[in-house]
Parts: C-alpha cells; structure tokens; sequence
C-alpha cells in the first residue's frame, strides 16, 4: 500500500507512529507538574532548572521544527468545521452536520473518525482496480481521505491529547489541506507551544491530568 505510506512518511509525521503511552509512570509525571515554574518555563529540581526545548522535540520525536506556526487555541467555528469534515475527510454533509451539533463543535469524536478511516480504507481497496475514469476518481478521493484520517488520529493522539480523551480538535485539519504542504508546518514547535500551555494550565489550576506529549516528559524523566 504505498499510496498509504508515502505521502505519510512524505509528511514528517510517519515516526510518531512508534511512539505509544505504555511505559508512562503517571505518578512521576505528576511530580514533575509540580515542579513547573510559569513565569521562566522551567521545572525547578533539586538538582537545578530545566526545561524542555525545540533541540529536545526534534531529536525525541523527529519532528520538523521550522516552519509555520499554528494557533491551536484558534476557535474553529460550526460551518468551517463542517467544511473540514465535508471536504477534507470525505464525511457526508448528514453525518457532518450531526457531529456538529454535539457538545463540542469544532471537534470530532474518535469512534466516528476510525469509522470514517475504516469505510475509506476498505472502498480504496475495493476499487484497487479501477474500470472506469469515475472509479478512478472515486479511489483517490477514497486513498486522500484515508491518509487524513489517519493523520489527524496520530497528530491528536500522540501530540495534542486533551482532557477529555474522547474528541480530536478539528483545527490540526487546516495543517493538512494539502498533503503535500504538511511539512512546511513547524510541527514540533506547535506541540511544544501546546505542551507548555498545559503544563501553565496545570499549575495555575492545579490540575494534575496529563496531556499535550507527555512522552516527552517521560523521556527526560
């Protein structure tokens, strides 16, 4: 399947595959929360201040660090979410619409997001051999569209988790209108930026849920 893994491993994403939350030590990640400094970025230890830099993402993660810069904070509203679920992962404007309407606009739950990955992979498949100019058609839409998917559960799942654990933030979508343009974004800045924000957030409301990249945190422990 190589019109599945060339334009992701083309994006600079394609190693977050291997990196997964089995060997996180809650309770030390916690402590380390606790040991973070707003006001200077930094986690203040016994042994002296640290932090977590552009150089630490690139070499843990790989990731492209310049680039452009996204607002992940950004408010996606209703009908431009819609358009990104529409065009972008191929959902129908019924389904779009009715996702919605949930709690949470501008995001998408991850049960409807690996269903929309699983419809696409199998009608790629099935139209692997195509008799006609419109099937054609029809299986790169379908191979785009799986790709998306696929793309947008990696970025949030491994990079931008959030509280609830449940929905993935339509935005990252705009960093992916073009499959071809994905690495001229400054990923590893963006899930820097991200990680930091939570890391202010736990400490302003003294919330001890992980989320952002806490591989990150768990491999400088």
């Amino acid at each position: 399947m190589r019109w599945f893994w060339d334009p992701v491993e083309a994006s600079g994403l394609h190693d977050l595959i291997y990196i997964g939350y089995s060997i996180v030590t809650h309770a030390m990640v916690r402590a380390l929360f606790e040991r973070w400094h707003t006001e200077t970025n930094n986690f203040h230890l016994h042994a002296g201040e640290m932090t977590i830099t552009l150089d630490d993402v690139y070499n843990l993660l790989h990731l492209p660090i310049q680039g452009c810069m996204l607002d992940h904070d950004a408010v996606v509203d209703r009908d431009h979410g819609i358009t990104l679920m529409t065009r972008l992962l191929g959902m129908s404007d019924v389904v779009a619409r009715a996702e919605a309407k949930t709690k949470y606009g501008d995001r998408i739950n991850y049960p409807t997001l690996k269903w929309l990955y699983e419809e696409h992979l199998t009608e790629a498949r099935r139209l692997d051999d195509p008799h006609t100019r419109e099937e054609r058609q029809e299986r790169d839409r379908r191979r785009q569209w799986c790709v998306m998917s696929f793309l947008l559960y990696l970025v949030d799942c491994v990079l931008f988790t959030n509280k609830t654990n449940k929905h993935i933030d339509l935005i990252y979508l705009d960093c992916m209108a073009d499959l071809q343009a994905i690495g001229k974004w400054s990923w590893g800045g963006v899930t820097l930026a991200y990680l930091y924000d939570y890391l202010d957030d736990s400490v302003r409301q003294n919330n001890k849920t992980m989320t952002g990249c806490v591989t990150i945190l768990t491999v400088i422990i």
